[in-house]
């Protein structure tokens, strides 16, 4: 993480990570034999310290949205749900997000969306934007 948390965007480039457990304290399960992440801590403190602009995870399987203390600012860390749950064996069913990453001078821009199954069209629908 050291490695990947060097850049410090001072380049204007924007700064995304990606974790398959819960990002941090706070979004971990706390139930017995849960998985989480173990150093979610010292994760936090990268974040305070160097920041991003998107940290994502998953593992969960429920769409979820923190957001840990960055340099700038808050950063957000959404949770992705199962992209192939069933409605009837998880609540909610399946979902993914689409992310939109755009520059506008020195300021990176990040827009989110959800979408996901709906059961009673059977169809797959937009969910709403995410608020980042």
């Amino acid at each position: 993480m050291r490695a990947a948390g060097g850049a410090t965007g001072a380049d204007g480039g924007g700064r995304s990570r990606a974790r398959r457990h819960a990002a941090s304290s706070a979004t971990s399960r706390r139930r017995a034999g849960a998985a989480r992440l173990d150093d979610a801590g010292a994760f936090e403190e990268v974040i305070a310290r160097r920041g991003a602009e998107l940290v994502l995870h998953g593992h969960n399987h429920t769409q979820s949205l923190h957001r840990l203390a960055g340099p700038r600012g808050a950063v957000p860390v959404v949770g992705v749900a199962s992209a192939s749950a069933r409605a009837e064996t998880h609540r909610p069913g399946a979902a993914y997000h689409l992310f939109s990453i755009s520059r506008a001078g020195t300021e990176v821009r990040v827009k989110g969306r959800a979408r996901g199954f709906d059961e009673a069209s059977g169809e797959v629908v937009d969910l709403g934007a995410l608020d980042l």
